[in-house]
């Protein structure tokens, strides 16, 4: 689905697409597609927003941009994920993540600004809605991933971690997914470049995650990258 969007956004692009990587990081909610610049290499990311009409046709409605925008290279856009109301960007050259929210006006606001461990951190993301969870792709720290849970007020503390001794230091294109109590982390260079997925599991009435799993291809191969999307 992920590689659709990509090729379907190179038709919507109003901006030169040389060299900055649009297209390459997809988000979709509703009505409106998001497209995030992963090959920015020079400049403070963007992620470009589009909106179906009542006609059928996508049309630019806006950008997105950390607050404050970095002096220079940040990686923002680099990762996406959006669940209903939420938005999430990586920018993991920067480390960090961005959550922002849309109003009832339907415009996008920056909630908060989420930092964690690890070289990357922000690498890849993904959201319910009510949590986000954060990887890092490099240093001492990889094989981590954070999870954020929204409060009453507003906040977004780090409420746990997952972490798996099967893909530690191997995290070079992770990839993060969540549903309900289920997470998902992959580590398409472990083993070789085989690729693994570990399954983690939400405790009962506990912010703790216990691993129940690991997948990987029947018949495992250098360079597979098995779980590069999820």
């Amino acid at each position: 689905m992920r590689s659709l969007w990509s090729f379907f956004v190179l038709a919507l692009l109003g901006l030169p697409v040389l060299g900055q990587g649009q297209g390459a990081t997809v988000a979709a909610v509703g009505h409106q597609l998001f497209v995030g610049e992963s090959g920015n290499r020079v400049e403070p990311g963007m992620v470009f927003m589009f909106e179906r009409g009542e006609d059928g046709t996508w049309g630019e409605s806006g950008m997105l941009m950390a607050d404050p925008a970095a002096s220079g290279e940040d990686g923002f856009g680099r990762s996406m994920a959006a669940h209903e109301k939420i938005l999430v960007v990586g920018a993991p050259v920067e480390g960090a993540a961005y959550v922002f929210e849309r109003d009832e006006a339907g415009a996008w606001h920056m909630l908060t600004r989420l930092t964690g461990s690890g070289e990357a951190f922000g690498a890849a993301v993904a959201t319910d809605g009510n949590r986000v969870v954060v990887a890092a792709a490099g240093g001492e720290k990889a094989g981590i991933a954070h999870v954020y849970t929204r409060q009453e007020d507003g906040s977004w503390p780090m409420t746990g971690h997952v972490r798996s001794a099967a893909i530690e230091m191997q995290m070079q294109g992770v990839q993060v997914a969540l549903d309900e109590e289920w997470l998902l982390v992959s580590a398409p260079s472990a083993n070789d470049g085989a690729g693994s997925v570990v399954v983690f599991r939400e405790q009962a009435d506990s912010p703790m995650w216990a691993e129940h799993q690991q997948l990987q291809m029947p018949i495992a191969g250098p360079n597979q990258q098995f779980g590069s999307a999820l």
